[in-house]
């Protein structure tokens, strides 16, 4: 009976593989991390790069105010550089206060790197509301 207690007491007190056991806490919880780290600089760039097509709309409404949609969505495209069959651009115009204004909506879903942890898509949406005249 003591040979078996003083086995007992001697595995409590063996450490060895203890630092895999740690290893394998931490690490799981740090690759989460870099990964949602990877996912939100991904978001931020094509975040970004909307924005700034939705600005170079906004700057040829105010060069030419008479601009057709149909060219505006192509120009706009051909400064896109990921995948344009995804993008989704909407021209409208409103009226506030007797001022007419175009309105440029700039779509674009962006797929996680990891789809196991979501499976829908982010949509990234930019809106400009620009005066016309």
């Amino acid at each position: 009976m003591k040979r078996i207690i003083r086995l007992l007491g001697s595995w409590r007190r063996d450490e060895s593989g203890a630092a895999a056991i740690e290893f394998a806490i931490v690490g799981f919880v740090m690759i989460l991390i870099m990964l949602g780290l990877v996912e939100f600089g991904r978001g931020l760039l094509v975040h970004n790069e909307i924005a700034y097509l939705a600005d170079i709309g906004s700057r040829k409404v105010l060069i030419d105010p008479g601009i057709a949609d149909d060219a505006l969505q192509d120009e706009m495209r051909e400064v896109f550089s990921k995948d344009d069959a995804l993008l989704q651009i909407a021209i409208s115009t409103e009226v506030i206060d007797e001022i007419e204004y175009r309105i440029i909506a700039v779509a674009y879903p962006m797929n996680l790197l990891v789809p196991s942890l979501s499976d829908s898509t982010l949509s990234l949406n930019v809106t400009r509301r620009v005066p016309v005249g």
